[in-house]
C-alpha cells in the first residue's frame, strides 16, 4: 500500500488545512500571472494585434509546457503543490521526475519572464512618442501603470516564496539567493 506524502510546498505547508492554503496561493499566483499577461497583451495590441496574439501564445506554451518539463521535473516539489501549483501541473502533463534539462529550463525561464514583463514595457515606450492626444496617452498610461504595479507585486511575491523554497540553495536559476549573489559579486569588482 502506497503511503500518502505530506504536502511540502515552498510556503512550508503541511496537513490538510495547509494544503488548502497552498492551493489557494497557487490559484492566486496563477491569476496574477494571467492578469499580467492579459494586460501585457493589451498594451502590445495598441501596436499590433498580431504581436499581441503571438505574445499570448508564446507565454502559454512556455509557461504551461516547456518550463514545466525543464524546471518542474527537476524540483523537489515535482508532483506536489508548490507556491504556484506547477509541480502538480508537470506531473499531470505526464512528465517524469528529472526528465527535463535544468540548464535549458533556467535559460528559457529567464527569456520567458523577460518577454512577459519586458516586451509590453518596450512596446509602450516605443508607442509613447507616437501618441497624439492626451486621452489616448492617459488610456495607455493607465494600462502601463497597472501592468507595472502587478509586475512589482509578482516580484515581491516571488521573493517571499523563494525564501520558503527548498530549491533556492540547490541551484535554482530563478532563486533570489542566486540573483543576489550574482549582483553582489558584480558590485564587489
Amino acid at each position: 500500500m502506497e503511503e500518502k506524502k505530506e504536502v511540502k510546498c515552498s510556503c512550508l505547508c503541511s496537513g490538510k488545512e495547509e494544503k488548502k492554503r497552498a492551493i489557494a496561493n497557487a490559484l492566486f499566483e496563477n491569476l496574477l500571472f494571467s492578469v499580467i499577461i492579459f494586460l501585457g497583451a493589451l498594451m502590445i495590441s495598441f501596436y499590433s494585434t498580431k504581436y499581441a496574439f503571438l505574445y499570448v501564445v508564446f507565454n502559454f506554451v512556455m509557461l504551461v509546457f516547456v518550463l514545466r518539463k525543464h524546471l518542474c521535473t527537476n524540483c523537489d516539489s515535482f508532483g506536489e503543490w508548490c507556491h504556484c501549483g506547477w509541480g502538480k501541473l508537470a506531473k499531470f502533463l505526464g512528465y517524469k521526475k528529472n526528465s527535463g534539462n535544468k540548464t535549458i529550463g533556467g535559460i528559457l525561464a529567464i527569456v520567458t519572464w523577460v518577454v512577459i514583463m519586458g516586451l509590453p514595457i518596450i512596446v509602450f515606450a516605443r508607442n509613447f512618442f507616437g501618441i497624439e492626444n492626451a486621452e489616448e496617452f492617459l488610456f495607455e498610461a493607465a494600462f502601463f501603470i497597472s501592468f507595472l504595479g502587478l509586475v512589482i507585486a509578482n516580484l515581491v511575491l516571488h521573493y517571499k516564496n523563494c525564501w520558503g523554497c527548498s530549491m533556492r540553495k540547490k541551484g535554482c536559476w530563478l532563486s533570489f539567493v542566486a540573483i543576489e549573489a550574482m549582483i553582489f559579486s558584480i558590485l564587489k569588482k
